[in-house]
């Protein structure tokens, strides 16, 4: 009973139908949006240039992040919670000194960060294959252990490590 009460409510929320009564979808059915499409450039949405200094730098965070994230599943591991937190707060740190750079080397700092958190992650998974028994306890996940250890070895590797580049 409960599964096919589950089973209702998902189809009612993947067909898109505008009501859900007593186990019954009532209203249009809307079409699903196309993935397949990319989505516009920010440059469609505002320039750039025209953003505050904070949505600037919030902006760069996401496409960060982003970026680490698709490094991560190319690799097939993905951060755990207190490296993760480690990576999104050098992340914050690194987009704001970046937007202390001038407009002409935004990009190419934002390159290189993107270098080198990528270096971070495969220095932690080199580590998680060093670390006896690291693999099998924490599967595909590479968190603080490993993180500590690739930073003993990287730092001062900007963005990821705290004081001057």
């Amino acid at each position: 009973m409960i599964k096919g009460f589950l089973l209702t409510i998902v189809s009612a929320l993947v067909i898109g139908c505008s009501s859900f009564q007593n186990g019954v979808t009532t209203g249009a059915v809307s079409p699903l949006p196309s993935f397949d499409q990319p989505a516009p450039p920010w440059e469609s949405a505002a320039k750039w240039e025209q953003l505050t200094p904070e949505l600037r730098i919030r902006g760069r965070e996401i496409e960060l992040q982003g970026r680490v994230q698709s490094y991560l599943a190319t690799r097939g591991y993905r951060l755990g919670p207190g490296a993760q937190l480690d990576f999104d707060k050098a992340i914050t740190r690194g987009a704001r000194e970046i937007q202390d750079h001038p407009v002409s080397r935004q990009r190419e700092e934002t390159e290189k960060a993107i270098r080198h958190l990528q270096t971070v992650v495969d220095a932690m998974i080199a580590e998680s294959k060093r670390i006896p028994g690291y693999e099998v306890r924490s599967y595909r996940a590479i968190g603080e252990e490993t993180l500590m250890a690739a930073l003993r070895k990287l730092c001062p590797l900007w963005p990821i490590c705290d004081g001057p580049r």
